[in-house]
């Protein structure tokens, strides 16, 4: 914890009340970097990931030995001892296909569903950085609050996300949704007001009219704030269901994996693994 007079040092454009908490190490992830690197020890480590990629899982059995067996498009089979479902976005309709769509569902587990909430980015034109490291306010509900990330370039800020909760009953495998999902990704000026009211709590000094549409993704929720849920595991960030769960072994599905999913994957995976070997 720091106080105001160092949050004044550290970074003059930013104005708080009492003072900050500082993370020194706090930085920016290349996520497509990092994802081609993965991609590529996966291959090295002999994994066939570049054939079933981008493939649809349909249904599944598991048989009496313990190979899971997954349907592929309809026009293959996986056989495996252990399959990780992390298909983000994705990842309650895989669970719900593998346990829905099989002929000996033993596990008797029905998966929970993902809602889904947009969030917009808005970057910062024609004014060089204001801050030299990342700055968040206070959470809201469902998010972190509207923070300044600097480019991975170093050269420009974007602020970010905020939290638009999507319709509850939206289902991205739809097909008119499908069709829909330019819509869904873009962003609209009209939000502009509500970034600058956002923006100047911490930065008070942000001219007017210098914010214009950057991007926007989607974060998977085991929750919606206009439904009641009744498990209390469903308010969590994370959802990692296993045999625990299911009672399917060699099984391990993640679900409502979003921020900081992405920066928290490898200790994801050593948690997996971890789960493996010790039912193996």
């Amino acid at each position: 914890l720091i106080n105001k007079e160092m949050v004044q040092q550290l970074e003059p454009n930013v104005s708080c009340v009492g003072g900050a908490l500082w993370s020194p190490s706090t930085g920016v992830l290349d996520s497509q970097t990092y994802m081609t690197h993965l991609l590529a020890d996966a291959e090295a480590d002999g994994s066939s990931c570049t054939m079933v990629r981008c493939s649809n899982v349909t249904g599944a059995r598991f048989e009496n030995d313990g190979t899971i067996v997954l349907q592929v498009d309809n026009d293959f089979e996986l056989h495996c001892k252990h399959a990780i479902n992390c298909a983000g976005l994705q990842a309650a309709h895989v669970a719900q296909q593998i346990h829905s769509h099989n002929n000996n569902n033993h596990s008797n587990w029905t998966p929970p569903r993902h809602y889904f909430a947009k969030g917009n980015y808005f970057r910062l034109q024609g004014l060089a950085n204001p801050f030299t490291r990342l700055i968040y306010p206070l959470p809201e509900p469902g998010g972190l609050g509207v923070h300044a990330t600097i480019d991975w370039s170093g050269t420009s800020t974007k602020f970010g996300p905020n939290v638009e909760w999507l319709d509850p009953n939206l289902d991205l495998n739809d097909n008119h949704n499908s069709n829909m999902d330019g819509n869904l990704y873009c962003v609209s000026e009209e939000q502009i007001p509500q970034f600058e009211h956002e923006i100047r709590k911490y930065w008070p000094d942000l001219p007017k009219d210098s914010l214009v549409p950057d991007y926007a993704g989607i974060r998977p929720k085991l929750h919606h704030p206009s439904l009641q849920h009744s498990s209390p595991a469903l308010e969590q960030d994370f959802y990692i269901a296993g045999p625990k769960q299911h009672h399917v072994a060699g099984l391990h599905h993640l679900l409502g994996i979003e921020s900081p999913g992405l920066t928290s994957s490898m200790a994801i995976a050593d948690y997996i693994a971890q789960q493996i070997s010790i039912s193996s």
